[in-house]
């Protein structure tokens, strides 16, 4: 076996180690396949060294990023190559969403480890051609954006990714081993035009600033490599610890105590709640966000709501708690929405309306079936429900009472029979409209 192909097994082998199963399971490989000269050496690898192994699969998956006139015959160019290796293949299509304002590289990322991870079956191990000297454009990007040691540490040999692993087996070989490997064995892959474009930050980097640090350390890219790799142990010794004092904060996984995490001074608390945002949503806060959350969410007054979008999420404040939510997304709340109390009923922007029939004290069947018109509705101001026992009150303070987030109470569908409120989904039933001595009745809710 070649050198190349012996590290790159190495490296497998020794990422598969972190497994814990008793028996290994069959290893489904999948690679990010392109079809420029990286992928299609790391797919020809893989296919020598797994073709005689019988608990291993390999499949490679194109992302069509549609954003290139040749995109389709790349697409075609990776299909033609696999069917002469033997190779399964997929190709996938997506759009690439620009209206976020990630950039075009950092877009184009996130939609292409999205369609990935969805293309994982259980147990998958997910390969991408990740060599030495990207991980050398990655350091030098980082420091350019004033990044700290988790920016720093660059690309993971190995992580956990979807279902399974995410391994990137030429990391600790440079582009031009690579390039003598595609040309020592004659193969045929994609240039994409828009690398030689200088300005991309990453294009750059590697044609005009690299080689010149090159010609004065020739070792650079292997040098920048060991202080990633030094930046990563030091993190996951400092992960460690943030996890630890992180654990008695939460409230749940996406609430987090503002009240409690006052013990801390404020550097402190705004490396948990940096963690804290890493481990939700696999995103770190820039240094201007997390400004932000120190300013807003830190030094808030009691009775402030503040809003600040952040890593994908929504931050919001209520009662000195910090929530971490997806972005709420809009809704027309002053139309009625007819509703036949069976039914699931989608609400767009809002969730699906499930009810569950149940024996006693849920919202009756008869009141519904006997009615001229059941509808769902959203707060308008001024609701109030008769709860059984406990008299007459307005939802506003009942809200209050139960400490529902204001953000939430306008999205809680309210039911109505016969335009009278027969009940809060989720929440309370009128008395009026409540089932009794066990009779048939439903228990609503959102999904």
């Amino acid at each position: 076996m070649e050198p190349l192909a012996e590290r790159v097994l190495h490296t497998l082998e020794t990422c598969l180690e972190q497994v814990v199963d008793p028996v290994p399971p069959p290893q489904h490989i999948v690679v990010a396949f392109s079809g420029g000269c990286d992928s299609t050496v790391l797919l020809h690898l893989l296919h020598r060294i797994l073709k005689n192994k019988e608990n291993a699969t390999l499949r490679a998956v194109h992302i069509n990023h549609q954003l290139q006139t040749q995109a389709d015959e790349w697409a075609s160019h990776c299909q033609h190559i696999c069917a002469e290796w033997g190779v399964e293949f997929t190709a996938i299509n997506v759009e690439v969403d620009l209206s976020r304002g990630l950039g075009l590289e950092a877009a184009a990322r996130e939609v292409r480890y999205q369609a990935l991870a969805g293309n994982m079956s259980d147990k998958s191990v997910l390969l991408t051609a990740h060599n030495q000297d990207d991980q050398f454009e990655t350091v030098l990007l980082q420091l350019m954006r004033g990044a700290g040691p988790h920016g720093l540490s660059a690309m993971d040999l190995c992580r956990e990714f979807s279902t399974g692993l995410h391994i990137r087996p030429l990391l600790g070989v440079s582009r031009s081993e690579i390039e003598d490997y595609a040309r020592a064995h004659e193969l045929n892959w994609i240039e994409d035009p828009s690398n030689q474009l200088l300005h991309h930050d990453r294009n750059f980097l590697r044609h005009e600033v690299i080689p010149k640090l090159k010609s004065r350390w020739p070792s650079a890219a292997k040098a920048v490599s060991r202080s990633a790799d030094h930046s990563r142990q030091l993190c996951a010794i400092l992960d460690a610890s943030l996890e630890e004092k992180l654990l008695p904060q939460l409230i749940r996984a996406d609430q987090l105590n503002l009240d409690k995490l006052s013990a801390f001074n404020e550097d402190e608390a705004i490396q948990l709640i940096r963690y804290w945002l890493m481990k939700l949503t696999g995103s770190s806060p820039s240094t201007e966000q997390l400004n932000q959350i120190a300013q807003q969410m830190l030094h808030a007054w009691e009775d402030a709501e503040p809003v600040l979008f952040c890593c994908g999420k929504e931050l919001r404040r209520f009662q000195g708690v910090l929530y971490c939510l997806a972005p709420l997304q809009s809704f027309d709340e002053s139309q009625p929405i007819p509703w036949d109390g069976k039914s699931d009923l989608e609400i767009a922007g809002v969730g699906t309306l499930r009810s569950l029939v149940i024996d006693d004290q849920g919202l009756s069947i008869h009141k519904i079936e006997s009615s001229q018109k059941t509808e769902i509705r959203f707060r308008q101001g001024g609701e109030q429900i008769t709860l059984a026992g406990r008299g007459r009150h307005k939802l506003k303070k009942l809200f209050q009472d139960e400490k529902i987030p204001p953000w939430e109470r306008n999205r809680i569908p309210l039911i109505y029979i016969d335009e009278k409120l027969a009940a809060v989904v989720g929440y309370w039933v009128d008395e009026a409209f409540l089932a009794r001595n066990r009779e048939p009745s439903i228990h609503v809710k959102m999904l």
